[in-house]
């Protein structure tokens, strides 16, 4: 039986076995070039409303007295930071800490 190959206009035989091919036919579909993925960057989820927490609760529950977090919540409110999640906060006040003085 012979029927056409996509490849080429001319009929190929179905019987044709890979050793007997020529060098200008397509062998099979494995020699064929596959286009390069893309790798997409997974996104991080974001966080579900029930993790974040408010300045104020952050400041009560950091660690250090109110006194000691003023700064820190005057640097937070004039930055216009919103409920974040303890992670968050936690590394907004080590960059606060950080910053250089002067």
């Amino acid at each position: 039986m012979r029927k056409k190959n996509r490849y080429h206009d001319e009929p190929v035989d179905s019987v044709q076995d890979a050793a007997t091919a020529t060098p200008d036919e397509p062998e099979t579909s494995s020699t064929i070039p596959e286009s390069p993925k893309k790798i997409e960057a997974i996104p991080e989820p974001a966080p579900h409303p029930a993790d974040l927490i408010a300045l104020r609760v952050y400041a009560t529950l950091a660690g250090p007295k109110w006194d000691q977090m003023a700064g820190f919540v005057s640097h937070a409110r004039r930055q216009h930071l919103g409920p974040m999640t303890v992670e968050a906060w936690q590394a907004e006040y080590k960059k606060f800490q950080d910053k250089p003085i002067g």
